[in-house]
């Protein structure tokens, strides 16, 4: 990353990531003008940026008029970037052993931009399995991964408001303080289902 003040962003860089964020965020798709609306350009922008990431092969559409998704290139691109992880070989045996000795699917998750996102699972040898996206960010304030980061890591906590995903999401910043202790994070997640109400995560640096 380049020193602060050291270079201009790219306006046009900086809209088409947000056109990828956006994307990511709509697995139905978006049209242009819904696009547009949301990275905050006009609709003759957005569809000159859609049209060179198609080029590209970072998004696509499946027919003239139908919504934009993303591209397959950018499985491509994903599979380099965690191929170059070596941690995930390093951590790829301890999680298979946590996934026996638990019986639950068990996540690898490295910070990244202010958030824990997920580089690896193992599924659990159960019949009902969690299964975890690669790339997917963890919720700082409702994941055990995420309050995990927050507690060991460099992550700042986050501003409010703090969405709620179940009843048992914390949304005030004072009790996520209180919660993101070392000495809470897995007693606090065993208990509590605060991003999904179905699966009890536990988390650990």
């Amino acid at each position: 990353m380049a020193a602060a003040g050291s270079y201009r962003p790219q306006a046009s860089v900086q809209r088409a990531i947000a056109l990828l964020d956006a994307l990511a965020a709509a697995p139905g798709g978006l049209g242009t003008n819904e696009a547009a609306r949301r990275i905050g350009a006009s609709p003759a922008t957005a569809s000159r940026l859609l049209a060179t990431l198609a080029d590209g092969g970072l998004v696509r559409r499946d027919a003239p008029d139908g919504p934009w998704r993303l591209g397959l290139h950018l499985v491509a691109l994903s599979e380099g970037a965690l191929a170059g992880l070596d941690v995930r070989d390093v951590a790829r045996p301890h999680l298979r052993a946590l996934a026996e000795a638990t019986g639950e699917s068990v996540t690898l998750s490295l910070p990244g931009g202010g958030e824990a996102v997920t580089v690896d699972f193992v599924p659990a040898p159960s019949s009902v399995v969690s299964v975890a996206r690669l790339g997917r960010p963890s919720v700082l304030h409702a994941t055990a991964t995420g309050k995990a980061m927050l507690a060991f890591g460099d992550a700042p906590l986050p501003a409010t408001p703090l969405e709620a995903f179940t009843p048992a999401t914390i949304t005030g910043l004072s009790a996520l303080a209180t919660r993101v202790s070392a000495f809470a994070i897995v007693n606090d997640q065993l208990r509590r289902a605060a991003r999904h109400a179905e699966i009890r995560p536990a988390g650990a640096p």
